[in-house]
Parts: C-alpha cells; sequence; structure tokens
C-alpha cells in the first residue's frame, strides 16, 4: 500500500479536485465560433438533402408531364377515331377543347372564359390565338 505524506496527499486531492474541474469545463456552453460551425454544418446538409429532394421531384413532374401527354394523345386519336362532330367554341368543355391541336388546358380555359362567340374567327379577332393557330383548328370547331 502507499503511503503519502501530507503534502503529497495534498498535491494529489488538489490534482484530482482539478481533473474534475477540467472535466466540468468540458460540458460548459459551446463557444460562438462552435455555434457557427455547428450551424454550417447542419446548413450543409439540409441543402444537399434539399437538392436531392428537388432533383427527385423535378424527375417526377417530368414523368408526369409525359403520362398525361400520353393519355391526350390517345383521347384524341380516339376523337378523330369515332366522333368527327366538331368542338362548339360555346359548348364545349374546357378539356374538349383543349384537345384541339396547339390548344393547351390554359387557352381552353381562356375560350370558356371569353364565351359567347358568334363566329369561329373571333378566336383571333378577340387573341386567343394566332392566325396560324386558328388555321390547325378551323375545320374542328364551329358555333351553334
Amino acid at each position: 500500500m502507499l503511503r503519502l505524506s501530507g503534502r503529497q496527499t495534498m498535491y494529489a486531492a488538489c490534482a484530482v479536485v482539478g481533473l474534475m474541474f477540467a472535466d466540468g469545463c468540458s460540458t460548459a456552453p459551446p463557444s460562438h465560433e462552435q455555434v457557427q460551425q455547428d450551424a454550417a454544418q447542419t446548413t450543409a446538409a439540409v441543402k444537399q438533402g434539399a437538392q436531392e429532394a428537388a432533383a427527385a421531384t423535378k424527375q417526377a413532374a417530368a414523368a408526369a408531364v409525359s403520362d398525361v401527354n400520353d393519355v391526350a394523345a390517345g383521347v384524341r386519336q380516339g376523337l378523330k377515331e369515332n366522333d368527327s362532330s366538331k368542338a362548339d367554341l360555346n359548348t364545349s368543355s374546357q378539356v374538349r377543347l383543349a384537345l384541339l391541336p396547339g390548344i393547351s388546358m390554359a387557352k381552353a380555359g381562356e375560350i370558356v372564359d371569353k364565351r359567347p362567340y358568334r363566329s369561329t374567327h373571333q378566336l383571333v379577332s378577340r387573341g386567343i390565338v394566332t392566325a396560324d393557330e386558328y388555321g390547325k383548328i378551323a375545320s374542328l370547331v364551329t358555333v351553334k
């Protein structure tokens, strides 16, 4: 067994207290620099995750657009094969009008919003479609 003198005991006690104090200091609040560094690392990780999520969302949106275009093409084909009637600008639904060549859902909505029409050519005179666009759909639309 080790025997210490009074002075050695005091030094040992001071060393133990010092070590305990030093250990206690490690639980002190982090410095401003440490907080900044932690915030920067967390932000970088969140940014990376957001970029990955955005890329995945962009891919999903592109796939959805492709699917919608395929469906619209199929509907157009079905209408051509099974229904030769013209779309009435005053009564056709927005979806039916959007099936016309070169007419988007937004443009079909504008056609519906600007009703009534006395002639199909009013699509051009009201600035809804260009003369070229009208040329593609003139034989497919009517006003009753």
